[in-house]
């Protein structure tokens, strides 16, 4: 788990929830779509807990192990080269 302080996390819930619920939708008509919702528990109204994922790495743990000037479109053009739709 990671414990967040001093961060209102009610928008990541509702993200989450949202997130769940295309997961369903995707699920009722068999399509093949890979979405991993994390659980996430808040304990007031500035902090609370959420689910940690293995083998992830954020957004801006990204950005900072990019070569200098690279963005994030650079980085998936070179990662995923001539299949950037499967990004």
């Amino acid at each position: 788990m990671i414990v967040k302080s001093n961060d209102d996390l009610r928008q990541e819930v509702l993200a989450i929830q949202i997130l769940k619920r295309m997961k369903a939708i995707f699920a009722e008509d068999n399509l093949n779509i890979f979405l991993k919702p994390y659980e996430i528990f808040i304990t007031s109204c500035n902090s609370g807990m959420i689910e940690f994922i293995p083998d992830t790495v954020s957004v801006d743990g990204l950005k900072k192990k990019l070569p200098k000037g690279w963005t994030l479109k650079t980085f998936y053009e070179n990662y995923f080269g001539e299949n950037i739709l499967d990004a």
